[in-house]
């Protein structure tokens, strides 16, 4: 009686522990929610503690100018950026026979830019141009960091959801997950860096250049001037055959109709005197 009653109690208690033992499905669900809404959740969370960010202008400078003496202004100019702060990042020079030029590229802490370009004037006593322009970047600053703080949230929801993970297969798809949230966020990261470099420094573009004082280079000597005159006699005689070698066929067929003509005013003439005769 005892063993029967034994049997029916275990009939009746294990459908209950069947019905109380969890689903591994329960967290894939979890992992696959719709992102959209997801996203928009973090995104109102992140909204709610997102910093001040103040404004994100990027300038940039160009200047030229004349000089005499161009070794003394390279050294002047160099001293300016480095008295400023700023670094050069490129130089480039073209000495030529009638002009010695020089661009020169350089990154100058921008509340610095104002200073540096009066002491450049100073060097140049006039430019001969001077172009400054600014861009405000803040939106799109602004654009960047709230996405990457919103993919900031949606990592930490996958992190926590990687800890409850049942399966493997439920692991390896939060890891996927994961990665690419967090490539998100690093290219965010970049851009905004890039844009922070460019707002506290400048780009200032500076040209120079010196006129060569040498009149023998400037101007060319009468041995010189009459050696071209030769030259360019010579090179219209050789035109003046090459055109006549080209256009022979035409100078064939005139000469025939020439003498074709000359020959019918002849014989025209001979008739008319034959007949005046008779």
């Amino acid at each position: 009686m005892n063993t029967r009653t034994y049997l029916i109690c275990m009939l009746f208690l294990f459908p209950a522990c069947m019905k109380s033992t969890p689903k591994p499905e329960m967290t894939a669900k979890e992992i696959a929610m719709p992102a959209p809404r997801e996203e928009e959740r973090v995104a109102a969370q992140s909204d709610d503690i997102a910093p001040a960010i103040a404004s994100k202008v990027i300038q940039t400078a160009n200047v030229s100018f004349e000089t005499d003496a161009f070794n003394k202004c390279r050294v002047a100019v160099n001293d300016v950026i480095k008295k400023y702060g700023g670094q050069v990042t490129n130089e480039k020079q073209d000495k030529g026979e009638y002009s010695w030029r020089s661009e020169t590229t350089a990154k100058v802490p921008a509340n610095k830019l104002d200073s540096a370009l009066n002491a450049l004037e100073g060097i140049a006593g006039v430019f001969n141009e001077k172009t400054v322009n600014t861009e405000d970047v803040t939106k799109q600053y602004i654009d960047m960091d709230a996405r990457m703080r919103t993919q900031q949230a949606l990592e930490q929801r996958y992190l926590q959801l990687l800890q409850k993970a049942g399966t493997v297969g439920d692991m390896l798809e939060i890891e996927e997950k994961l990665s690419q949230v967090r490539a998100v966020i690093e290219a965010a990261k970049t851009n905004m860096k890039q844009i922070d470099d460019q707002v506290a420094y400048s780009t200032l573009t500076i040209n120079y250049w010196q006129v060569m004082k040498n009149s023998s280079l400037r101007r060319p000597g009468f041995a010189s001037q009459a050696w071209d005159s030769v030259k360019d006699g010579w090179d219209a005689i050789v035109a003046t055959v090459l055109g006549l070698i080209a256009a022979w066929p035409f100078i064939i067929v005139a000469v025939i109709i020439f003498i074709f003509v000359r020959r019918w005013r002849k014989n025209r003439r001979l008739r008319k005197q034959v007949a005046s005769h008779q």
